[in-house]
Parts: C-alpha cells; sequence; structure tokens
C-alpha cells in the first residue's frame, strides 16, 4: 500500500522506517548524508515538531556511533 506523499511524514510506520534508515545511513557514512539529513530535519520542522524531534535525536545518535566507532577504530 503506497501512502500520498503529503501524508507519509504523519504515518508512524512511515516515520519509524525513514528514521532507521537515516540512522543507518549516517552511521555507515556520516559526511557523505549529513546534509540530507539535515535537510530532511528542516523539512520535518516545518510540517511536524514531533517528527523534527525524533529525527535530530537520530541525527546525535549516529553522531555517537559514529564517534565511538572511530575511537575504537
Amino acid at each position: 500500500m503506497q501512502l500520498a506523499e503529503a501524508k507519509q511524514p504523519r504515518d508512524p510506520d512511515w516515520q519509524s522506517h525513514t528514521l532507521s534508515a537515516l540512522y543507518h545511513r549516517l552511521c555507515q557514512a556520516p559526511q557523505k548524508h549529513l546534509s540530507a539529513a539535515l535537510n530532511g530535519f528542516l523539512t520535518a520542522l516545518k510540517r511536524q515538531r514531533s517528527l523534527a524531534e525524533r529525527w535530530s535525536e537520530v541525527i546525535l545518535q549516529a553522531g555517537d556511533a559514529a564517534a565511538a566507532n572511530e575511537t575504537r577504530g
């Protein structure tokens, strides 16, 4: 089932999948995906504050995980 693009950001399943994918992309290649992550945050901030808050938490968590991996390496 495809959700209309305008309804996607409000769908909990879409949010969960999108935030999970964001986390993994940022952990894998932070510099490559950071600008897209920040743009996504700004879009979320315009549409739904609660999603923007979760988006920022994911960015911070991925940053912590990436930093931990670099120090172990």
